[in-house]
């Protein structure tokens, strides 16, 4: 079966990686290059208690997605995947207030009688754990598993996997329309040269509406995060307050984010996002003021319109043989190895 997968982002990646994986013939088409749309201004952070704290399909699947993790890695690795930073050490999220602080232990007891390894520590014990965070955070809530993955190395990873699994990727290759072909077939115009093919996949982040495929619309959110150097981690675990989160990598990058803006398709990296991000991390961890300015990062993530709703990922309500995976938001390198296998079990079905 021959499967045109539209867009080179994470989810994009992994979904040809899990076709190219069951014995898919895929060609991947992506306008502007691997990893260059969300995934570029993305921290890759695992913490789907952090992001989404209440019940509801978002959580479980994130939930459900971060199980399936480390299976993923391990077969990105072992299919010739280029090196790169995945850990579990799990969040301390901060509260620098008392009804932070309240809130917070609220969700430590709730996270807890479901069975997740959630604990609140106050000031002392938190900055045991991470000596680098700001003698003023009142304590900070404690959830062992969660973790990061380096971001675009993990997509330029997998994008190397699916193509050791015999996976083409087209790039620059603007897709301009979907649509049916006789027999049950999908039309993929590139540039204005049609392609036929059994299946595709539209995975074209905040660009999917252009496709006109089916599937719901969504929205472009712009996300901003800036990239430090220190001469070894300051960290270990994920940090994270109501202004920033922090992940340190093991060669002392740091990064700081993220924004949400509502600017439309605008992808400039501005000063004042730049400025408040540095301000909320030096508040989380003073010592990030003296850490060398690497670069900003800024990019689109698709949004459902609803923050807390989950994203689609299954057949196109408009095309025939046309599958969907759409909407992930903030949550994009989470839930890939759950999209990947959902999306192939609907290609394949």
């Amino acid at each position: 079966m021959q499967i045109a997968v539209v867009g080179a982002g994470i989810i994009g990646c992994a979904i040809a990686h899990e076709l190219a994986s069951r014995g898919a013939r895929v060609t991947v088409f992506e306008r502007r290059g691997v990893a260059r749309g969300a995934s570029w201004a993305s921290a890759g952070v695992l913490a789907p208690w952090i992001e989404a704290h209440e019940h509801g399909a978002l959580l479980d699947m994130c939930a459900r997605s971060l199980a399936l993790y480390d299976g993923f890695v391990e077969r990105v690795r072992r299919d010739g995947g280029s090196a790169f930073d995945y850990a579990r050490p799990g969040t301390l999220e901060a509260a620098f207030t008392d009804g932070q602080a309240a809130a917070l232990k609220r969700t430590a007891a709730a996270l807890a009688s479901r069975g997740v390894r959630a604990s609140w520590l106050d000031g002392d014990d938190a900055r045991e754990l991470e000596p680098a965070l700001s003698r003023e955070i009142a304590g900070a809530l404690r959830i062992d598993g969660h973790g990061f993955v380096e971001m675009p190395g993990l997509v330029d990873a997998v994008a190397v996997a699916a193509r050791m699994r015999g996976a083409a990727l087209h790039s620059p290759a603007d897709v301009t329309k979907v649509e049916p072909a006789p027999g049950g077939a999908v039309r993929i115009h590139v540039s204005g040269t049609p392609h036929t093919f059994d299946r595709a996949v539209i995975a074209a982040g905040s660009w999917a509406n252009r496709l006109k495929a089916g599937g719901p619309a969504v929205k472009p959110v712009k996300g901003q995060l800036v990239r430090l150097r220190f001469e070894a981690p300051p960290a270990t675990r994920v940090l994270w307050s109501e202004g920033c989160y922090i992940v340190c990598w093991r060669d002392g990058t740091v990064l700081a984010g993220a924004t949400v803006e509502d600017a439309g398709f605008d992808e400039r990296p501005t000063a004042a996002a730049v400025a408040t991000l540095l301000d909320a991390a030096a508040t989380l961890m003073p010592g990030t003021r003296d850490a060398t300015f690497v670069d900003v990062r800024a990019g689109l993530r698709p949004s459902p319109g609803d923050e807390g709703a989950a994203p689609f990922i299954g057949p196109s309500p408009a095309i025939a043989n046309v599958t969907i995976a759409s909407g992930h938001f903030r949550n994009g390198v989470l839930l890939a190895p759950l999209t990947a296998a959902l999306a192939a079990d609907a290609v394949l079905a």
